[in-house]
């Protein structure tokens, strides 16, 4: 049975189509049914083509097409990644003599092997303070950078890029360090005769884009091309549809701007807002309003706060009749902002829930830290998707042993964390150590953890001794670390470890470390924010250095003891949510500045791809929505008032979404179409009158 709004996008044969589907509104449902009605019609199945963007949405899809197909009595098309998809034109040009033959390459450790060659051959090219340190994180960096530029520009536009320097182009977030290597990385790539995944996009559409005899070898090879996830397509994805398409197939992309959280990665809900006209004339836009996830306060909420946002298409998420009651919790935390996560989880167990209903959303890793401190005390079992729990991630590691330094030795360290734990000390701050000299290092300090000062000054005392004028600006790094390293030493284990940490940050300079090795602000931010987290929690919880140390070892020995197989929180980042949801979900860390992650130098524009986030995160939950944020005397008095818009930010302390998402006349409302009764809700909210008159008015409808 489907709504009056899907049936219009099953049964259109006469357009292009763009489809507007907010979270939870049964699009899949919606694609297989008009893949199903264009079969029956007598489509052929060879002459679709399917595009989704990841894997496991591909297999889901596929499962689903097969079952109706199976039911119907038709073979179904097939149903393709962008990626695959690329694959396939890829062998085609390559038996055409277009594309010259390579190997692609599908292993990680590949790919990274030859961003290390590129970065190297980079570094060659600049004096010792002015080189890159190769670690693993840095190199990660660079592929993502690789892949960004690839989905979203092309060598010609990287060149003229970098000759003009031009501050508004999309590629002045990375360095240009990067962007220079990224021509090193291609001229290598070329040389070993080799693919990536993202070259099976990025060379066909390069030579489509150089050549009209390949735009027209891969055009009008098809009737109807169906596109999920639309608001997640990049330029290069983009200019590769239109050459399928050619002027032959009709186009049904389905998508949600409200959801276009991926635009790090090149993506871009242009192409559905406002150039799918362009470039596809003559479409036609649905919207699929109505969420079969959660019920009407959530639907509401969500409302108040994408509302915000312009280039959007005018629509309202409904709230199906049938759907969960769906709870909204906002709790008020004071110094420690994990412990209200716990007790949300311990009383949702009480009320004979399990854990695996609950997932913990982060905006960044970096908030992981109270909410993984709060749950290991409690006993909750947890597994976090993403990152490493925050005391193993190498940043904090390398913390952990000055700090374990100053609390007596490495000596000290349970022995299935102190490798992890050396190897962090030669790499944060870095040293610019080959990965097999680090290895072998961290070896042979293991077996006299003690001596791990001694043992360093005779490696940098033979390492001087054999690098010569070119090698003193790494000899000179590691003999700062080393004065460090005892300075750290000779400090007392019962120093309050909130003070010790700030001094170590500044004798490190290590937040500058940070920002001139992390390819992106963002992710260096993030590194910053994460030691800050555990500066504030040694402040909060009045730790000495020595009390940290075992604060920190006894949080590490809790969660290696949680057995695998258990019941157990997921935590992740809301970017890995997407496409997901759970009966409970738990928002913590909801102060401003924090997430939104902006600042008094923020844009409009990024305001609003947070905002699109939070709608992400919130649209997750199913039957409970527990939200936490800094206490805030003005939150509940803005909420009370019912007023819409944005919240006086200069004085907040709770995230600015608390105050759009008007969460107290969301709640009350949805209360009262629930049947529940509750208080007057104010006339003058016109989302609110919106919202019932077009429930009411398709009641009336249905009736």
């Amino acid at each position: 049975m489907f709504t009056p709004q899907q049936q219009q996008v099953i049964d259109e044969d006469s357009a292009h189509l763009v489809v507007s589907a907010v979270a939870g509104s049964g699009k899949t449902a919606t694609l297989i049914g008009r893949l199903v009605r264009l079969i029956l019609s007598g489509a052929d199945p060879a002459r679709i083509l399917v595009l989704m963007f990841g894997k496991s949405a591909s297999d889901d899809f596929t499962a689903r097409l097969a079952r109706a197909a199976q039911r119907s009595g038709f073979t179904p098309p097939k149903v393709m990644t962008f990626h695959g998809f690329g694959m396939k034109i890829v062998g085609a040009l390559e038996r055409g003599k277009i594309l010259p033959r390579m190997r692609l390459i599908t292993q990680d450790y590949e790919v990274a092997k030859l961003a290390r060659a590129a970065l190297a051959e980079f570094n060659e090219t600049r004096s010792g303070d002015e080189q890159l340190e190769l670690t693993n994180e840095l190199v990660q960096e660079f592929v993502e950078v690789v892949d960004f530029i690839k989905g979203s520009s092309t060598l010609d536009a990287l060149s003229e890029y970098l000759a003009t320097k031009d501050a508004e182009s999309p590629l002045s977030s990375f360095k240009r360090d990067f962007l220079t290597t990224f021509l090193i990385f291609e001229r290598m790539r070329h040389e070993a005769r080799v693919r990536t995944f993202s070259d099976l996009i990025f060379d066909p559409v390069t030579a489509i884009r150089n050549e009209a005899v390949v735009a027209k070898f891969v055009s009008n090879r098809y009737d109807h091309v169906l596109v999920d996830e639309f608001q997640d397509i990049n330029l290069a994805q983009w200019d590769l549809l239109k050459a399928v398409a050619g002027t032959r197939a009709l186009v049904a992309a389905v998508g949600d701007e409200d959801q276009a959280i991926f635009s790090w990665r090149g993506a871009s809900s242009d192409f559905m807002h406002a150039l799918f006209e362009r470039d596809f004339p003559g479409a036609k836009r649905f919207p699929l309003p109505h969420t079969f996830r959660y019920g009407h306060r959530l639907a509401l909420a969500a409302n108040h706060i994408i509302s915000n946002n312009g280039e959007r298409m005018d629509k309202m998420c409904l709230a199906s009749p049938g759907n969960p009651d769906t709870l909204i919790d906002v709790l008020m935390s004071g110094v420690d902002g994990g412990q209200p996560a716990a007790a949300a989880i311990a009383k949702w167990v009480d009320e004979g829930r399990t854990l695996s209903e609950v997932a913990v959303l982060l905006r960044e890793y970096s908030h992981s830290v109270s909410v993984e401190a709060s749950l290991l005390r409690n006993n909750i079992p947890y597994r976090i998707i993403g990152a490493e729990p925050f005391f193993n991630r190498t940043e904090i590691l390398s913390v952990r042993g000055n700090l374990q330094l100053a609390g007596g030795g490495l000596g000290d360290m349970d022995r299935s964390v102190m490798p992890k734990v050396i190897s962090a000390m030669l790499r944060v701050p870095g040293l610019f150590l080959r990965t097999d000299v680090v290895e072998r290092l961290v070896e042979d300090i293991a077996e006299e953890p003690n001596s791990f000062i001694q043992f360093m000054q005779h490696y940098e005392a033979r390492a001087s001794a054999a690098a010569g004028t070119g090698g003193a600006f790494k000899t000179k790094n590691i003999r700062e670390a080393i004065d460090s390293w005892r300075y750290f030493a000779n400090t007392k284990g019962t120093m309050s470890a909130d003070t010790f940490l700030e001094n170590m940050v500044r004798k490190l300079n290590l937040y500058n470390y940070f920002t001139r090795n992390d390819a992106k602000t963002e992710s260096s931010n993030e590194r910053v924010r994460m030691v800050q987290q555990l500066i504030l929690m040694a402040r909060n919880g009045k730790h000495t250095i020595n009390s940290l140390v075992e604060y920190l070892n006894d949080l590490t020995e809790r969660y290696a003891a949680i057995d695998s197989d258990a019941d157990h929180v997921l935590m992740t980042s809301v970017h890995r949510s997407k496409g997901g949801q759970w009966p409970h979900v738990i928002l913590p860390e909801l102060a401003d500045g924090k997430f939104p992650s902006v600042d008094e130098d923020s844009k409009e524009g990024d305001i609003a791809d947070e905002r699109r986030l939070f709608y992400v995160a919130i649209t997750r939950a199913q039957e409970k929505l527990t939200l936490i944020c800094p206490k805030d005397p003005q939150l509940q008095q803005w909420s009370n008032s019912f007023k819409l818009g944005h919240p006086p930010i200069q004085s907040i302390a709770a995230s600015r979404f608390m105050f759009e998402g008007n969460f107290y006349g969301s709640v009350l409302a949805g209360k009262k179409m629930h049947g529940k009764g509750a208080t007057a809700i104010s006339p003058d909210n016109p989302i609110i009158s919106r919202y019932r008159a077009q429930i009411e008015g398709e009641q009336v409808a249905a009736t």
